[in-house]
């Protein structure tokens, strides 16, 4: 524990007000040409009343490209990926949902942590570090957030990523 503490630690933000429409279509913008090539269905779903919030961009959009990556990565076919956000208490909650082959239940903390892996008759064979969901983690916990997925094997993937309004309300500056 006192390690991943560390390794938070060693996370510098710099923050900067971000729109979440205009994140996530910024994102939509920069995987055009890879969801075209993997024949993926994108779209994007924000809230009008989605409060504008403070955080570090670049690493929030490495947190987004990597779960991207891995809903194109891990489906042997075409998808539809929906990339949502929505003001909850406090917070701005992002979604990253698609329809893909799913995470069975017994994986769905395993997945976060360092070299976690789905394993499995049904699991697709993809080259993996098994680091971009701890890496994932690491980032919004260092902006006082917290993720976790929601998913079933066969069921497609819902991956939260749940990000205070106000971080310095949190202590994660």
């Amino acid at each position: 524990m006192l390690k991943l503490l560390a390794s938070q630690a060693a996370i510098s933000l710099s923050y900067e007000q971000i729109a979440p429409a205009a994140l996530l279509s910024e994102m939509q913008h920069e995987w055009a040409h890879r969801f075209q090539q993997e024949k993926t269905r994108a779209v994007i779903h924000v809230d009008d009343d989605t409060p504008v919030f403070e955080a570090d961009k670049a690493l929030l959009k490495r947190v987004f490209s990597n779960l991207i990556q891995n809903a194109v990565t891990h489906s042997a076919s075409s998808i539809d990926l929906t990339l949502s956000a929505r003001k909850v208490p406090d917070a701005v909650l992002f979604t990253v949902t698609d329809n893909g082959p799913g995470i069975p239940p017994e994986y769905h903390e395993v997945i976060f942590r360092k070299f976690g892996q789905v394993a499995g008759p049904h699991a697709p064979r993809v080259r993996s570090s098994g680091l971009g969901l701890t890496f994932c983690k690491l980032v919004v916990e260092r902006h006082g957030g917290r993720i976790w997925v929601k998913s079933a094997e066969g069921s497609g993937s819902s991956f939260y990523i749940e990000l205070p309004s106000d971080p310095t309300a949190t202590g994660s500056d």
